[in-house]
């Protein structure tokens, strides 16, 4: 998915109550976002989006109401210039529901997920109550969360945001952390919509691909226009899916594919690019997209910057177009390449979550069998633990069977314990949810770490007969070591434990046993308080001698 897009799509975020029947209004919309990530260093960004959104009612249904949106003049502009966005002029529909928000698009068909996900972002804006009200159920693309309406005088109403009570399907897996710092929008309500909304939303979260926090900060302004427009929503008429689907592409592009290939040029050698941001380098390599196999070779006969280097493959990454992919293969097989240029290249093709064209998969597979030529181990288990990075993230959009088979095969095949712990490893990371048969050999190995990779493989499966085989581990049942005993507790946090399992692992915690296997305890203990609240008297009980401070604190906090 597009930098660009992700931004757009994971940050809009409003939600409503209905309004009458045959109301159709028209808004101008500025929404300015201020971007502030660390790539080795902090880069900060600002995009605006801009244009004009017509809203119309369709019709009610039995639980809301059914609105029809369509964007027109819509444009982003950054520090790299003004680009137009036809994808955010597409006509679609949203289902505003009584009492749970916005829960339901209509799109026309042959849209893409992307630009579907580009189209929800605007209808967000619309979900907001006309009255002082408090524990109004609404979400985003993030997840479902509770607002506050407030009297904010003179008929206006100040809108305050909660916290996530529920995250979206998908977001769990990639977002580690996230948290709204900052929210206040000023609603002026009317009975078609509002008048006007306007505010500013702050927002920090980190994805769990290791790259660093993102914080960004959003002015918005939709303001009801007087003067309204003709819209094609005028002569559109329900059902959604047979409405156009006329979408150039964002930027107008070239024909010649010779003066693409200039353009390339120019960009990989400008001085300008280790200094230009993702969003706007993203912007540039999407316009150049048929040329784009071509930068394996002006990366040899052009050098760059490290700097430049990485904010460039990072941005390949974030395309993941099909000659993308072949590019960032092609320097990945390349043994004549320097190893930190392949590790990249491995960490760009683990960004996007499309599906991946058939001859890369291929390679892919060749590789998991045969191995990446290098002599750095590092870049070799890199790899291993990205192919299962990308089986875990593009899963949703492509047939994962191939890929994760030549990881099992590789298992299989791996004689060394380094190579059965990237394998293993790799099926963590693609949340490997297999026959536990197949992890037996591994469980039982005689080096430690290679029964704690598969350890964590094994938490990956949420069944019965998987939770058995950790309760196993964690209580020691064949004499484990303490390293494996402590890496199955902490494979039983956030597992759903019955009161039998509780209390032995709080007979562990009251035992004589190794500190850290008492913590471990501990920790997966906590995990349920919110399922069995009368642990919260067990911990109590515990604090009064308990000797161990680490373990003393975990209680602490846990009762706090």
């Amino acid at each position: 998915m597009k930098w660009l897009d992700r931004v757009l799509i994971l940050l809009i975020a409003f939600c409503s109550n209905g309004a009458s029947a045959n109301c159709q209004a028209q808004y101008d919309l500025s929404l300015d976002t201020k971007m502030t990530l660390g790539e080795g260093e902090i880069n900060t960004q600002v995009v605006n989006l801009s244009g004009v959104i017509t809203l119309k009612h369709l019709f009610d249904d039995e639980s809301g109401v059914w609105w029809a949106i369509k964007g027109d003049e819509m444009s982003m502009a950054g520090v790299e210039g003004h680009l137009f966005s036809r994808a955010h002029e597409v006509p679609f529909a949203f289902h505003l529901h009584n009492e749970a928000g916005l829960d339901s698009f209509s799109f026309p068909k042959g849209l893409s997920e992307v630009d579907k996900a580009k189209l929800k972002g605007l209808a967000y804006f619309f979900q907001t109550s006309y009255e002082v009200a408090t524990n109004v159920v609404e979400r985003d693309a993030f997840g479902v969360y509770r607002a506050s309406y407030i009297d904010g005088g003179d008929g206006k109403l100040l809108k305050q945001k909660g916290h996530y009570e529920q995250r979206t399907d998908g977001t769990e897996g990639r977002i580690q952390s996230l948290s709204v710092r900052y929210f206040s929008h000023e609603i002026d309500p009317r009975a078609c919509m509002f008048a006007q909304l306007k505010g500013r939303e702050t927002v920090l979260f980190k994805l769990f691909d290791g790259s660093e926090s993102m914080e960004t900060e959003q002015m918005v302004e939709l303001t009801q226009r007087n003067d309204v427009r003709p819209s094609d929503l005028d002569i559109l008429a329900w059902p959604v899916e047979d409405w156009p689907v006329a979408i150039a592409d964002d930027i107008a592009q070239f024909d010649d594919r010779g003066q693409l290939s200039s353009e390339l040029l120019g960009l990989i050698t400008s001085p300008q690019l280790e200094n230009m941001s993702v969003t706007d380098l993203v912007v540039h390599l999407e316009q150049l997209d048929l040329v784009l196999e071509e930068i394996p070779a002006l990366l040899t006969s052009h050098e760059i910057s490290n700097k430049a280097e990485m904010r460039l493959l990072v941005s390949l990454g974030v395309v993941d177009s099909e000659n993308v992919q072949r590019a960032l293969t092609q320097i990945l097989t390349d043994e004549d390449r320097a190893d930190l240029l392949r590790f990249r290249a491995v960490r760009a093709l683990t960004v996007g979550d499309g599906p991946l064209s058939s001859s890369v998969e291929e390679v892919l597979i060749e590789l998991i069998s045969e191995g990446v030529a290098t002599d750095d181990m590092a870049l070799a288990s890199s790899f291993i633990l990205g192919v299962g990075t990308m089986i875990e993230r593009r899963g949703a959009h492509h047939d994962i069977e191939p890929l994760l088979s030549a990881l099992l095969s590789g298992l299989t095949n791996a004689s060394q314990p380094t190579d059965q712990i990237s394998m293993l490893n790799a099926l963590s990371n693609a949340r490997f949810d297999g026959e536990i048969a197949m992890l037996e050999e591994y469980l039982s190995s005689e080096v430690e770490a290679v029964q704690i990779a598969a350890i964590g493989t094994l938490a990956q499966a949420d069944r019965e007969d998987a939770r058995g085989q950790l309760f196993e581990k964690a209580l020691r049942q064949h004499d484990e070591p303490i390293t494996v005993q402590v890496a199955a507790l902490n494979a039983l946090v956030g597992k759903s434990l019955s009161d039998k399992d509780v209390e032995q692992v709080v007979a562990l915690v009251n035992s004589p046993a190794d500190n850290r296997v008492r913590l471990a305890s501990l920790e997966a203990i906590t995990a349920q308080i919110d399922e069995m609240p009368h642990l919260q008297e067990t911990l109590r009980s515990m604090l009064e001698k308990e000797s161990c401070r680490e373990c003393f604190e975990a209680i602490v906090k846990a009762l706090h």
